[in-house]
């Protein structure tokens, strides 16, 4: 009996260190992984990296963690670029550098052509790896299979065991490959990391073997190949057999521990190992125990009190959450409605064709000041809706076309304001309507953007946006060359009111981040960044949306204001609202769309003109006294079906303009305004309820029917190559706040400039440069080529 009991011990005791050992092997192989993320993050940040910078940048790594033989730098090369790589490599010291490959006796001979290459650049400590630099991983089958699957899930990717470049006596190793991307998306190389299975594996598992265990490792990918094996030869029936697999990088080793003839059950080793193991789990069973009996002893005593303090906080802290909520719809219900005023009356005089550049440029400033106002109370709205459980998507059909465009316009000034360039790599022309919550995306997008803009100093800001993976999925990413963020911070800019000292620096709340981070996890995604002191910061997240339901012309984001409903189309709109603002701004706005307007001060007001002269639709404030919004709805509802109008409601309240709130009263609004108004998205809510069209933008202009301006000169043909110059270099680079600029002096210079600067504006608004250069092409003689970003 005493025997089978150290059996017993014994066998659970090396089955438990042999457990411990591979969970040991596992963290060394994640500690390696964290630094190949950060190579990759050096190359997307700083796309041209030296070999001296390469080897600066790894070596501490190489230092820390000495399971790891090597770090390297594999560029795709074209055919094309062969003989420039290996010059370059010459210049950098390496005389008789070449792109080589290993014969079938394991020799490097110079590499065959091929349409591409997947050489070693760079591989520190480069005194010990010289043999490896050149080596043409596309020649090796199996090294290509785990740089091709790298490349298709953008995740690290292990070869199986194979026979290292480097290794004397051709020792076995295996390799994880990292792929690193272009602004782009395409892959343009990857960071490699290189181990030696002797090395990682024996050091891990040596005093399993001096015990008398047999340790064998085998690739599931591969099982006729031995990774590795030590140990006493295992007898031909084992008294116990202890197997477990251990996923590496995409693969998964299979472990088999054997006790061999020299292993025994009375060894003090294992029965010490054991009996630790025991007493331990005693001790703290029995510290657990008396620690718990005095817990329950002082609870038992102070329960009731405790429950009458606990139901008084709870009352307590329900009342304040009751005024903070009622505190915050207030503010923002008063910030809102001066605000309406304000950005409501700017779009309108900015509709005026008499108005003159800079004041227009003065209009522009008074809209992005509001919308940045917007944004700060629209912060510690947001959180406070998170903390509350009460945020909630607000899925619409829209142009993600549009919407990421409308951005870089935004932004444009403010970038040419601080010397910065700003480049959009997005979807193109083409449409890509998607149905998802718009404005927080937008809310996310305009923050990182912001962040990328103040923490700037010199450089460029890029904003990213391309298809991914699955039809739908997107990824957003928002790149600067600014001073970069520690790796010790990047878990910390993400907490609320938590900032470093350049934010503190730079200004802010300290918010921004936090309320982006949350906002992208309730859509399904996750905000992550790529940096490093020096090199600057990648922001990123991905977002999957379902198809438009609807998918038809979209407004947001629109740079033209001048929207008119077309001679054809007849909307008549009523207003519900008791106050005179609100009713003026509104109504304006709606006039000058072409609607047919009516006003009403109050719930009773509305329902006597809707029976008098039904409205084709009406926008009706929530919050008015006597017959509320919910209650005008309503009954606005039971008329008849062909004096039925399409509802709209809105309110400042930041919380009350929610669908929830009508839903829960019983009434469905068809669509639900925020405050301020915006002309472009009245415009969406007519087209989306009433399908109305509008008079296309270029109509007033005189552009074609095409909505593209004629490319010929016309009688303003001669304009002086001085005045063309500068624009189309501002425009080339995509500084759109400098071709406003240069047409601005365009125009000034008098009959010369003026036709081609009207015709300019248009595109030069809506960030279209291929129209740009198409419309200056004819001024200079040169030919404009299609695509042109």
């Amino acid at each position: 009996m005493a025997l089978r009991r150290q059996q017993t011990e014994a066998e659970a005791g090396a089955k438990q260190e042999a457990l411990e050992r591979m969970e040991r092997l596992r963290s060394g192989m994640l500690r390696t992984l964290e630094i190949l993320h950060s190579v990759r993050a050096l190359f997307e940040v700083k796309p041209e990296v030296s070999r001296v910078e390469f080897g600066r940048f790894v070596r501490l790594a190489l230092r820390r963690l000495p399971e790891l033989q090597a770090l390297e730098w594999i560029p795709r090369v074209p055919h094309s670029e062969r003989a420039r790589f290996e010059a370059e490599a010459a210049r950098d010291g390496l005389d008789g550098f070449r792109f080589t490959e290993l014969d079938e006796t394991g020799a490097l001979v110079p590499a065959r052509e091929r349409e591409e290459y997947l050489p070693v650049f760079y591989a520190e400590p480069e005194e010990v790896n010289s043999p490896a630099l050149g080596l043409d991983l596309s020649a090796d089958e199996r090294r290509c299979d785990a740089v091709n699957r790298a490349a298709r899930t953008g995740l690290a990717s292990a070869t199986g065991p194979l026979r290292l470049a480097r290794a004397a006596g051709g020792g076995l190793g295996f390799l994880v490959v990292m792929p690193v991307g272009s602004p782009s998306g395409a892959t343009v190389g990857f960071c490699l990391a290189v181990f030696q299975v002797t090395h990682l594996v024996e050091e891990t598992f040596a005093p399993l073997v001096r015990r008398g265990l047999r340790v064998e490792v085998y690739d599931r990918g591969e099982p006729d190949v031995v990774v590795y094996a030590a140990g006493p030869a295992a007898p031909h029936t084992p008294i116990w057999r202890y197997e477990q697999d251990l996923p590496l990088a995409g693969r998964v080793w299979h472990f088999i521990f054997t006790p061999g003839e020299s292993f025994r059950f009375s060894d003090p080793e294992w029965l010490r190992h054991a009996a630790e193991t025991l007493q331990r789990a005693n001790q703290i069973l029995e510290e657990h125990v008396e620690e718990r009996t005095a817990q329950l002893a002082a609870v038992n005593q102070a329960l009731q009190t405790e429950i009458e303090v606990r139901k008084r906080a709870e009352a307590s802290a329900e009342a304040a959450n009751r005024a903070k909520s009622l505190f915050l719809a207030e503010m923002s219900h008063e910030i809102r409605t001066p605000l309406n005023a304000i950005l409501g009356y700017t779009q309108l005089l900015r509709r005026d064709a008499a108005v003159s550049q800079e004041h227009a440029e003065a209009m522009r400033a008074i809209i992005e000041g509001g919308d940045h106002l917007l944004c700060l109370i629209d912060g510690v709205l947001d959180l406070t809706k998170i903390e509350m459980g009460r945020m909630e998507l607000e899925p619409v059909d829209f142009d993600l076309t549009v919407l990421v465009r409308g951005l870089a316009a935004m932004f444009a000034q403010r970038c040419h304001q601080r010397g910065l360039r700003l480049r959009l790599e997005s979807l193109g022309d083409t449409p890509f309507w998607v149905h998802g919550d718009e404005r927080k995306l937008r809310q996310v997008l305009v923050n990182l953007l912001g962040n990328a803009v103040k923490f700037t100093d010199a450089g460029e800001v890029r904003l990213r946006v391309v298809p991914v993976g699955a039809q739908g999925t997107y990824r957003f990413e928002v790149i600067d060359t600014g001073p970069g963020v520690p790796l010790e911070a990047q878990t910390a800019i993400f907490e609320p009111f938590r900032q470093e000292s350049a934010g503190r620096a730079k200004g802010g709340t300290g918010l921004g981040l936090s309320i982006a981070r949350r906002l992208i996890e309730l859509m399904g995604g996750s905000l992550a960044v790529n940096s490093a002191p020096g090199w600057g910061s990648n922001f990123f997240f991905a977002l999957s949306f379902p198809a438009a339901r609807t998918v038809g012309p979209s407004l947001a984001g629109a740079a033209f204001p001048r929207l008119r409903l077309a001679r054809d189309c007849r909307v008549r709109a009523l207003i519900v609202d008791d106050l005179t603002s609100n009713r003026d701004v509104l109504g304006h706005l709606l006039a000058a769309l072409g609607c047919d307007v009516t006003k009403a001060d109050s719930g009773h007001r509305a329902l006597e003109l809707a029976r008098q002269e039904p409205p084709d639709i009406v926008f009706i404030d929530l919050r008015m006294p006597d017959m509320d919004g919910l209650s005008a709805a309503r009954a606005l509802r039971e008329l008849p079906t062909s004096r039925r109008p399409k509802l709209v409601s809105y309110s400042a309240c930041a919380f009350e303009h929610e669908h929830g709130c009508a839903a829960d009263s019983g009434v469905t609004f068809d669509d639900v305004l925020p405050k301020p108004f915006r002309l472009e998205r009245i415009g969406e809510t007519l087209i989306r309820l009433l399908a109305v069209r509008f008079q296309p933008p270029a109509a007033e202009e005189g552009l074609g029917e095409s909505g593209m301006a004629d490319d010929t000169p016309g009688d303003n043909g001669h304009v002086p190559v001085h005045l063309v110059a500068p624009v189309r270099a501002a425009a080339e680079i995509g500084d759109f706040a400098e071709v406003r600029r240069c047409l601005a002096e365009m125009e000034a210079e008098g009959p010369a400039g003026i036709g081609l600067a009207r015709r300019l504006r248009v595109p030069a608004e809506r960030y279209d440069t291929e129209t740009v250069l198409k419309l200056l092409a004819p001024y200079s003689g040169q030919t404009v080529t299609e695509g042109v970003c």
